[in-house]
Order: C-alpha cells, then sequence, then structure tokens
C-alpha cells in the first residue's frame, strides 16, 4: 500500500465515526426532547449539532431554546449567526441587541457592538445601494 492512500482510508473512516457519533447524539437529543420538552441544552446542543448542515432547522432549535430560556446568550448568538449567513441582517441585529442588552459589560460586548454596525452596514448597503466604505463616511 501506498503510504497516502492509508492515510486517505485513515481518514475517511475517521469522518464515518464522526458522522455516525454525530446522528447518534442527534437521535439522544430528539429523544430527550421528546421526553421533556422543557429541555432548553437539548435544543441548543441539538442546533450546534446541525447548525452547518441544516441551519433552517438548528435556528429552530435556537429558537426553541431562548423560548425556554430567554436568559440563553449562546443561543441569541448562534441565532444571529444564522440570521447573518442568511442575509436577514436585520433580525441579526435585534439578536445582538439582546445579547447586549442582557450582558451589556461582558467581554464581547464591543466587539457584538462592532459586528452589529457591519450588520447595519450590509442591511443598509441592500436597501440603498452604498458600500460599506460610504456608509463608514456618515457615521
Amino acid at each position: 500500500y501506498d503510504d497516502s492512500l492509508i492515510m486517505a482510508e485513515k481518514r475517511r473512516d475517521e469522518a464515518e465515526q464522526k458522522m455516525k457519533a454525530a446522528e447518534e447524539a442527534y437521535k439522544n437529543y430528539t429523544k430527550a426532547i421528546e421526553l421533556n420538552k422543557k429541555m432548553t441544552d437539548a435544543y441548543f446542543n441539538r442546533g450546534q449539532l446541525i447548525f452547518n448542515t441544516n441551519p433552517k432547522l438548528a435556528l429552530d432549535d435556537f429558537v426553541s431554546a431562548v423560548a425556554l430560556d430567554p436568559k440563553f446568550i449562546d443561543a441569541y448568538y448562534s441565532i444571529a449567526a444564522i440570521q447573518k449567513n442568511l442575509g436577514q441582517y436585520e433580525d441579526a441585529i435585534k439578536n445582538l441587541d439582546k445579547i447586549i442588552e442582557l450582558e451589556p459589560h461582558a467581554v464581547n460586548a464591543k466587539a457584538l457592538k462592532k459586528i452589529k454596525f457591519y450588520y447595519y452596514a450590509k442591511a443598509a448597503e441592500r436597501t440603498t445601494g452604498f458600500t460599506l466604505f460610504k456608509i463608514a463616511l456618515f457615521y
């Protein structure tokens, strides 16, 4: 065998194991939710598992998590990240505002405000045609 072929097979096997573990975890979180619809962490963790592969379904889980725990900052951040990826900048801004409202002195509050400005700029760019640079001149 060629070393590169052996390494490729090993990586494939590892990827298959990770995928099986993620599928099993997804089933377990779903079962936990079926048994107790108020398991906030189960919604959040299940959403994290599918964040990249099925963002709209993950968004539903994060929304369920904040409905159960209105102070769940990580869930708000995940919601904002998905909304940003879907081009829903105005909604993402609202969720970043909620995080800042809940923890105005948090270490990441300043960074969130910068992200929020970027989202505002992207939203304005879509509606006005102004570029980020032109918007920054007026800010």
